[in-house]
């Protein structure tokens, strides 16, 4: 999936519950992407619900410029405990590191310790620039094709490193999301 595509699937206020579905190519294997967002809103919890369960994958977003948005995290992570099956690959997502008018409300500590305290992978991105935005989908993708795929942190890794020199060491991929 190009930046752009991304870009226009993640970027902006969501107001409803929006999909978006590509087809991509990763580890030599042609599958349907889809993407649920519905913005964290409480209207929309009884709808994520119904894709727990059937869900490969799930991406936990929070704005690094709101708390709240932060502090609502445990109350969605243990929805997804709750609902979702066994091996289900979750993602911590920190969102808006590019933002500059609002100040960052929560560190990348904070993120990274509730990722590991989850055993969940941890990503920072910018959806409006695109920052590591591709990245994060290709790492989550393929972790789901692969259960235990190496990510550049090793194969338990609960954190991924997306500047670090060493992401051509690990298996290549033809990932692109």
């Amino acid at each position: 999936m190009e930046a752009e595509v991304l870009k226009k699937a993640v970027c902006g206020a969501t107001l409803s519950a929006g999909c978006r579905t590509r087809k991509v190519e990763c580890e030599g294997k042609r599958v349907g992407v889809h993407v649920w967002d519905t913005a964290g809103l409480e209207r929309f919890r009884a709808i994520t619900r119904n894709y727990y369960h059937r869900a490969q994958g799930i991406l936990l977003v929070y704005d690094v410029t709101r708390r709240d948005t932060f502090d609502a995290l445990q109350s969605w992570y243990d929805e997804i405990k709750k609902y979702a099956r066994d091996g289900v690959v979750v993602a911590l997502v920190g969102n808006k590191i590019d933002e500059q008018d609002s100040p960052r409300q929560v560190s990348y500590q904070e993120g990274h310790e509730f990722a590991q305290r989850h055993d969940i992978l941890f990503f920072e991105v910018s959806a409006f620039t695109g920052q590591r935005v591709e990245d994060t989908f290709t790492q989550v993708i393929r972790r789901m094709l692969v259960p235990g795929a190496r990510t550049t942190a090793g194969p338990a890794a609960r954190s991924v490193e997306l500047d670090n020199p060493s992401i051509g060491a690990a298996p290549t991929t033809n990932c692109w999301c």
